[in-house]
C-alpha cells in the first residue's frame, strides 16, 4: 500500500485499529491496557493527548485529528504505539503519510482534509494489562459501634515537700533544684613580673560556690639605678684605675670622688672632694681638688 501524500496544513483524520489477541486468536478490547501513541517525524515527536481534539478509543480503534495548525514540518511521519507505565516499550510502529510543501506535489489529496486508516495486530502477551474497567461504587457501610472508654491518665502534682507526687504517690523525686548562689570571692596578686596571668579556682556547692582569682606577673620590670643615664658617659681603666667621664661635666653640689677622674670635656663644679686627681679639657670653676 502506497504513503498518502498530504499537502501541510490540512487536518489529517488518524483511524487506528489495534487488535490485540491471545493465543487462541481471540480479540481484547484495547480500553483496558494503557496505551499512548505519537506522530513523529524526523526527531520531533507529537504526543496525540496534547492535539486540540481529544483522541478517541472505542472497542479497538484509535481516532484522533492531527490538525493543519498543529502541524510544523514536512517528511514522512510514522505513528508509534508504546506502554505509558513502561514508556521504553514499544509495541509497534507504523508508516502513516507524508507532509508535503504545494498541493501540486500530491496529486492524490486536493480536499482541506483526508483520511488515514491504518491496522496493527499484537499479541496479548507483549501487553502489560495495566487496569481494569472501573467498577460501580459501593454501597456506604453501616456505622461502627462506638469503641471502649480510655483510662483515665495519672495526675502529677507537687507536694509540700517539692516533690513529684503521682496519682498522690511521693515519688521522693524532687520538682524543683536548689537555686545557685556564691560563697567567696576573693583575688590574690603576687610579686613576679614577666607576662601577667590569672589562674581562677572554684571549690564548693553550687548553692555556695567559691571563687579564687590568682593574679601574676602584674609587677613592672625594674628600671635599674640610673635613671637619668649618668653611668653610660664612664668608662673604668683597670691598669691605671682611673674613670674617664666622656663630655662635659656639669656639677651642682658636693662631688666626691676616691681615685683619679678624667673628663674629655669642660668641668664646671661648685665643690669637688676627691683623694685623686681631677683633669679636664678647660679649667674648672670653683672647688678645690687635693
Amino acid at each position: 500500500m502506497s504513503i498518502k501524500k498530504i499537502r501541510i496544513g490540512n487536518d489529517i483524520l488518524i483511524n487506528w485499529t489495534v487488535n490485540v489477541v491471545d493465543s487462541q486468536g481471540t480479540t481484547t478490547d484495547i480500553s483496558s491496557f494503557d496505551l499512548g501513541v505519537q506522530v513523529i517525524v524526523g526527531t520531533k515527536v507529537y504526543d496525540i493527548e496534547t492535539f486540540s481534539i481529544t483522541p478517541t478509543i472505542t472497542g479497538n480503534l484509535i481516532s484522533f485529528v492531527f490538525g493543519g495548525a498543529e502541524q510544523e514540518y514536512t517528511g514522512s511521519y510514522v505513528l508509534k504505539l508504546y506502554d505509558k507505565v513502561n514508556t521504553s516499550l514499544t509495541y509497534d510502529v507504523v508508516n502513516a503519510f507524508i507532509l508535503v510543501d504545494h498541493s501540486w506535489m500530491a496529486p492524490d489529496v486536493i480536499t482541506t482534509s483526508t483520511t488515514v486508516t491504518k491496522s496493527s495486530t499484537i499479541s496479548v502477551d507483549e501487553v502489560i494489562v495495566t487496569k481494569g474497567a472501573k467498577g460501580d461504587k459501593g454501597d456506604k457501610g453501616d456505622k461502627g459501634d462506638p469503641g471502649e472508654p480510655g483510662t483515665m491518665g495519672s495526675v502529677i502534682t507537687i507536694g509540700s515537700n517539692g516533690h513529684w507526687y503521682i496519682d498522690g504517690v511521693d515519688t521522693g523525686v524532687v520538682a524543683q533544684g536548689d537555686p545557685a548562689g556564691f560563697g567567696i570571692v576573693e583575688a590574690t596578686v603576687d610579686s613576679t613580673t614577666g607576662t601577667p596571668a590569672v589562674v581562677v579556682t572554684t571549690s564548693g556547692p553550687n548553692t555556695a560556690k567559691n571563687i579564687a582569682f590568682a593574679f601574676s606577673g602584674l609587677k613592672g620590670e625594674s628600671s635599674g639605678g640610673d635613671p637619668t643615664g649618668f653611668l653610660t658617659h664612664i668608662t673604668y681603666n683597670s691598669e691605671t684605675g682611673a674613670y674617664t667621664f666622656t663630655g662635659n661635666l656639669i656639677i651642682d653640689g658636693d662631688f666626691s670622688i676616691t681615685g683619679d677622674l678624667v673628663v674629655t670635656g669642660d668641668i664646671e663644679a661648685t665643690n669637688i672632694v676627691g683623694e685623686g686627681y681631677v683633669t679636664a679639657g678647660a679649667a674648672a670653676s670653683g672647688g678645690s681638688s687635693e
